[in-house]
């Protein structure tokens, strides 16, 4: 099997590491011109909680893996996404079938 640990309290420490960037990215102004940090930090804040998210990794990569599995060009091609061993996964840990490759 394959084995994905969230360490613990990365999803936590998200919004206080945005901030510290913000800060940061503030006070030294690196920033570029015409850059909306604003709206750069919003949307890392909502990708980084999705990838955070084990749950809807588990469903997205069913889903993906179901869509591989009936190409049969993919499939001919040797594309393989590996199995999802659902009973192992928590909000924290994604167990799927090890594929060497």
């Amino acid at each position: 099997v394959a084995v994905k640990v969230q360490y613990p309290g990365v999803s936590d420490s998200i919004e206080s590491d945005l901030s510290n960037l913000t800060m940061l990215v503030k006070a030294t102004g690196l920033a570029p011109p015409g850059l909306f940090l604003e709206n750069v930090i919003r949307v890392g804040r909502e990708e980084l909680k999705v990838e955070c998210d084990y749950r809807r990794e588990v469903e997205n990569q069913k889903r993906f893996r179901s869509l591989i599995s009936s190409d049969a060009g993919l499939v001919a091609d040797r594309f393989r996404v590996p199995e999802v061993i659902e009973d192992l996964c928590t909000d924290k840990i994604l167990v799927t079938e090890y594929v060497h490759g």
